[in-house]
């Protein structure tokens, strides 16, 4: 994996996937798979409880956060393939809205090929 400006590639992951899971607020379209997957992952709650606290029935809840999963995957995919891209094009620039830490992912994935 490739490391963050300050050497910790942890730090770089966290960073991708944090902004990942906000894109998922900034769309009326995500915006309640955003409040399922912080609602799930900042507790330590059981998943029954989170649906109840969010007023879901548990086979929504669950439906909802995989969904809400997936999305993340798929953007921090896209990511990636952008800037796999860009980076056999020659260029050093990170994919839309990723930062900086993305950037440097994708040009050491693309070193060490």
């Amino acid at each position: 994996m490739a490391e963050h400006s300050d050497g910790n590639p942890a730090a770089a992951l966290r960073e991708l996937l944090g902004q990942a899971v906000r894109r998922l607020d900034a769309s009326s379209r995500t915006r309640h798979l955003y409040a399922v997957l912080t609602a799930t992952y900042e507790s330590t709650a059981t998943q029954e409880a989170v649906a109840r606290k969010l007023d879901l029935s548990y086979g929504t809840y669950r439906r909802y956060l995989s969904r809400a999963v997936d999305e993340v995957r798929e953007t921090m995919w896209r990511w990636q393939v952008r800037a796999h891209i860009r980076a056999e094009q020659g260029a050093r620039v990170p994919p839309r809205g990723a930062g900086g830490a993305a950037k440097s992912l994708a040009a050491e994935s693309v070193a060490r090929r």
